[in-house]
């Protein structure tokens, strides 16, 4: 049943730590903006239905005052005390800025990971198309990132970067083409619509059939083949015949960059 009470009272506080109790609930302990209200009790955490943010605890001053922390909205209904936690401005500087109507999540304790929906831009006339959305997970001094661009007509691309430069992307418009490339960019794989090209040092391991399967014939080994050839050309002198040397055929037909064992 709902609650009838004349005590309710809204105010702006900092968080100074956040834990959970025995039951699991995550509760604040804040400081409420005032010398007379400084270290009010604990707030039970409220956030947005499928939402949980646990604010950082505050940065304190050398005399042990908070200096930066999270704001929270505090809702003090009766003796109960709630907090909805609001942003960090310790991380909120770090941070792309949001175009109109875009909505942007990041993850406190690593300012560097975030994502975004990308709104409009400020020019009206602008062809930039809003929505796509990018993703970035901070390590060190490199970010993992994936991105959905539908920014530009034609042109719309999905794209999946490791920190350390290798990824995968898909790019409409000419060929339709999907790349999935090493660290360096100088080894790829690419599928597109007129069919397959690989760059790049390659190693198969395992069987590889070329063209139809049903109608494949087995590649001959070099050596066996070889050896027989040389017996033929070797009886055919013996008979007087004119023969072409077998090893400048092999010279000249042998491949550099095909190899198999």
């Amino acid at each position: 049943m709902p609650r009838h009470t004349d005590n309710f009272h809204m105010d702006f506080g900092l968080v100074l730590l956040s834990s959970y109790d025995d039951d699991k609930h995550l509760e604040l302990s804040l400081d409420s903006y005032g010398e007379e209200e400084a270290g009010s009790k604990a707030a039970v955490a409220i956030s947005p239905l499928g939402t949980i943010a646990r604010p950082l605890d505050a940065d304190q001053a050398n005399d042990g005052s908070p200096e930066l922390a999270s704001e929270v909205l505090l809702m003090t209904v009766g003796n109960e005390v709630h907090a909805l936690a609001l942003n960090d401005p310790r991380v909120t500087s770090k941070l792309p800025p949001v175009r109109k109507g875009g909505y942007l999540n990041y993850c406190a304790a690593q300012p560097g990971s975030f994502w975004i929906w990308d709104g409009k831009q400020d020019d009206p006339k602008s062809a930039i198309r809003p929505g796509s959305f990018t993703l970035s997970a901070r390590y060190g001094e490199s970010s993992h990132f994936m991105q959905f661009d539908v920014r530009s007509d034609g042109k719309e691309a999905v794209s999946i970067k490791h920190g350390e430069g290798m990824g995968i992307q898909m790019v409409s418009g000419g060929l339709r083409s999907a790349v999935f490339r090493n660290a360096e960019g100088n080894a790829y794989y690419e599928t597109n619509d007129d069919g397959n090209v690989i760059a790049g040092d390659t190693t198969i391991q395992g069987s590889l059939s070329v063209g139809m399967i049903g109608a494949g014939d087995s590649l001959l080994k070099a050596e066996p083949v070889a050896a027989y050839l040389s017996g033929i050309e070797a009886a055919l002198k013996t008979l007087g015949q004119t023969v072409v040397p077998f090893a400048s055929i092999k010279q000249v037909a042998e491949t550099e960059h095909l190899k198999s064992s």
